[in-house]
């Protein structure tokens, strides 16, 4: 016996929701796998952005030394600048001091001199 017209035309629409069945359970599966998928991905974020901020504060501390160390050696070349200071003061002492005893030294020279005559 033929099939009628309405009858392969219910075939066709009872085969075409059977293919639409699958594959919106197919899509449904795939969903699911996304969904697990943001998950783990939402916490490897979570985690990253953790790390993230960890590194920042850690980077916090280290320019706070790094500002510290800064000022330490400031200081520490304000003070060899003042000792650089001090030790050309005691070089130009030392050069008059050197004209001094050279003078004082001619003079005694010049006293045995006269003595001797």
């Amino acid at each position: 016996m033929t099939k009628t017209n309405v009858e392969r035309t219910l075939e066709t629409l009872v085969e075409f929701a059977d293919i639409q069945r699958q594959n919106l359970a197919k899509m449904s599966d795939a969903i699911d796998v996304l969904t697990i998928q943001m998950g783990v991905m939402s916490e490897g974020l979570v985690r990253l952005t953790n790390i993230v901020e960890r590194q920042e504060a850690r980077l916090d501390g280290v320019t706070v030394a790094i500002e510290r160390t800064n000022v330490a050696i400031q200081q520490q070349s304000a003070s060899i600048d003042g000792h650089l200071r001090v030790a050309e003061q005691q070089s130009a002492s030392i050069t008059e001091l050197s004209k001094l005893v050279a003078s004082q030294a001619a003079m005694v020279a010049r006293l045995f001199e006269r003595l001797a005559a």
